[in-house]
């Protein structure tokens, strides 16, 4: 069981700023600006990778470019933003169904991943799975969603992990991975 950075978090206007760095983060909205920025609640910064961890360029071989991989995030990644407002849900069913949503995400980056970035989509993935458990065993509650976002921030695997995506969407799929757009836009 992780320890979570977040240990008393109340629905007020000044605890709302970590649940939204949080959210903003894991969201695909700008997590190279939380390794930097927003040191004091992101943890560590994003360091090289190994090459076997890196995105280094690919050639596009889709309409979009940049393969099966871009083209689920521009299909799904709008998806992703359900985080950004799930700590304020009320409702546990939708908290998990909106949670839910995000996990079949990553699940399909994971599945279209290219080999380059297939062990970090596997360890977001494996990350997001275990989110899930450990929300759930707190009954889908916004406290658990918010303590287990802070606790990946605090993983330098993750977040590593997590810049390497943004990376490739950004210099391989040519999309800006801070604005996902929904598909059909």
């Amino acid at each position: 069981m992780r320890v979570s950075a977040l240990t008393h978090v109340h629905q007020s206007s000044t605890s709302r700023a970590p649940i939204r760095l949080a959210a903003i983060c894991l969201a695909g909205m700008g997590l190279t600006a939380c390794g930097q920025a927003g040191d004091e609640a992101a943890g560590p910064t994003a360091t090289p990778a190994s090459a076997a961890g890196s995105a280094p360029a690919a050639s596009p071989d889709s309409a979009g470019g940049g393969g099966a991989f871009c083209d689920v995030y521009r299909e799904q990644g709008a998806k992703l933003l359900l985080l950004q407002n799930a700590s304020r849900e009320a409702d546990p069913a939708r908290l998990k169904e909106d949670f839910e949503s995000v996990v079949a995400v990553y699940r399909a980056l994971s599945d279209a991943a290219p080999p380059e970035l297939r062990a970090d989509s596997q360890l977001l993935l494996k990350t997001y799975e275990e989110d899930r458990e450990e929300i759930a065993r707190a009954g889908w509650k916004p406290v658990a969603l918010v303590n287990a976002l802070a606790d990946d921030l605090q993983n330098g695997d993750y977040v590593n992990a997590a810049g390497h995506q943004m990376t490739y969407l950004h210099d391989v799929c040519h999309i800006d991975p801070t604005k996902p757009e929904t598909s059909g836009s």
